[in-house]
């Protein structure tokens, strides 16, 4: 059965209430001014990625949308965007359990839950992504967003 964009919306918002979201740092799509909106979205067709639903602000400067079909996100001065339909694999941090970087030599401290920001993101074409928040709540909010739409995802299909 296929989902609504209105009910996906309503589960995004449901599940990021859970970790205290909206935030200083989490903002509702809908609450943000229209200049700041179009900064993100000029460049990225959201027919592919759905309604726009949170904004999660990261380190340095870097920011994930979290739409109904996908994420479009900034991450070293390059907008991108992803389906969810097209991510194959995935890890918070620096990949703590070795799914998606194949060289350890990388790594050069033990990873602490507490200090990560990122997810890391393979696609269907081998493309390690970058997806950014703020430590702390804000990246665990967003990695169990990740997991609520890939679950949505898998009992569509």
């Amino acid at each position: 059965m296929e989902k609504s964009d209105e009910f996906i919306k309503g589960r995004i918002i449901w599940k990021a209430e859970q970790y205290n979201c909206p935030s200083e740092t989490v903002l509702l799509f809908e609450d943000i001014s229209e200049n700041h909106q179009a900064k993100g979205l000029s460049s990225i067709d959201t027919s592919q990625v759905g309604t726009p639903v949170l904004l999660f602000n990261g380190e340095n400067g870097t920011w994930t949308l979290i739409c109904t079909k996908g994420f479009v996100f900034e991450s070293n001065g390059i907008v991108n965007s992803i389906e969810f339909s097209e991510i194959r694999n995935h890890a918070i941090g620096d990949d703590p359990f070795d799914k998606l970087l194949k060289n350890t030599s990388k790594r050069t401290k033990k990873f602490d839950k507490r200090e990560q920001h990122k997810i890391l993101i393979e696609n269907r074409d081998d493309e390690i992504l970058e997806i950014n928040a703020k430590k702390g709540s804000d990246i665990f909010a967003l990695y169990n967003l990740l997991l609520m739409m890939l679950n949505l995802k898998e009992k569509k299909e």
